[in-house]
């Protein structure tokens, strides 16, 4: 970092504009444990979301500050570190959006594909951020599609959701004249892994691994792992499947009959369907949580 950028960034620092945090657990995973680097694209969330009726570049770029006033990862970098980084936390922040108005060549939905599949290939810079890029095309006056991406580093698809309902929400409060800013957070995320690195100290963390070594102990791998990483830097595909309603209604109804969960349905169905393809009788399989156990950090605004 040059001399110049060091005295800005001590100013911002005893200023009070800018906080430094340590890594939250799930940014040192990917730091640390990714098999590819936190640079490459593989770990860019992106979304195409269609928007149906007359919107304007002001409102839209309104309501994301509001996203940005309330979100703090929104305004958040990476500061490199001799060991690792740190969390760069700005107070402020302007929104990030593009306006886009397409030529009648690029309004099909393969030009919109192609445009899409650029913005969410461009890398993002980590430490100067904003570490996430918003871009509204517009087809026709009341048909848009805005193109999201967002590094992992910050969001997952939990909180891809959570920030299009708060971008609604601010639009909607926006066209009601209502000028005030989105409700606060109940609990920030540089707040939330606070508490989380408070939580798991090494004497807990020994205590669960030792519950797991033991568990797992003796258990046979079905498949054994595949030899070096894999990167996303090629030649993006999309694969959607649609299933009938139907058939996620019996889900649905599957599950509420024997007091399970959707999820925990599926995820028998996904076991069984393990067994008779390896023709095991015991199968464990374990799945990845995102450690919400706060409803602070579950919802948007209400």
């Amino acid at each position: 970092m040059s001399g110049d950028k060091r005295a800005v960034l001590r100013q911002w620092l005893e200023s009070g504009r800018m906080l430094l945090q340590p890594l939250s657990f799930p940014q040192r995973e990917l730091w640390e444990a990714s098999p590819v680097s936190v640079r490459d694209i593989s770990n860019h969330i992106c979304c195409l979301i269609q928007v149906r009726g007359v919107i304007t570049a002001a409102a839209c770029q309104a309501a994301l500050q509001r996203v940005v006033d309330r979100q703090e990862v929104m305004r958040l970098s990476f500061l490199p570190g001799k060991e690792r980084p740190l969390q760069m936390i700005r107070e402020n922040g302007e929104a990030s959006l593009c306006f886009r108005e397409l030529s009648p060549a690029h309004r099909h939905e393969e030009a919109v594909e192609e445009l899409a599949s650029e913005i969410f290939r461009e890398p993002f810079d980590l430490v100067q951020g904003p570490l996430y890029r918003a871009e509204v095309l517009r087809r026709a006056a009341d048909d848009h599609v805005m193109v999201f991406a967002i590094h992992h580093a910050i969001a997952d698809g939990w909180t891809l959701g959570i920030f299009v309902q708060d971008l609604c929400l601010a639009y909607v409060r926006g066209l009601m004249g209502l000028r005030d800013e989105l409700p606060p957070l109940p609990l920030t995320y540089a707040g939330w892994a606070t508490a989380e690195r408070a939580f798991w100290q090494p004497a807990e963390l020994e205590r669960r691994a030792a519950f797991w070594k033991s568990t797992l102990a003796g258990r046979r791998r079905l498949w054994k792992s595949v030899d070096g990483s894999e990167t996303a830097t090629g030649v993006l595909h999309r694969w959607v499947v649609h299933l009938p309603a139907s058939l996620a209604d019996a889900a649905r109804g599957l599950a509420r009959s024997a007091g399970a969960t959707l999820f925990s349905t599926l995820l028998a169905a996904f076991q069984v369907t393990l067994s008779w393809w390896t023709g095991e009788k015991d199968i464990l399989v374990g799945t990845p949580v995102a450690n919400r156990t706060k409803q602070a950090v579950r919802s948007p605004p209400a």
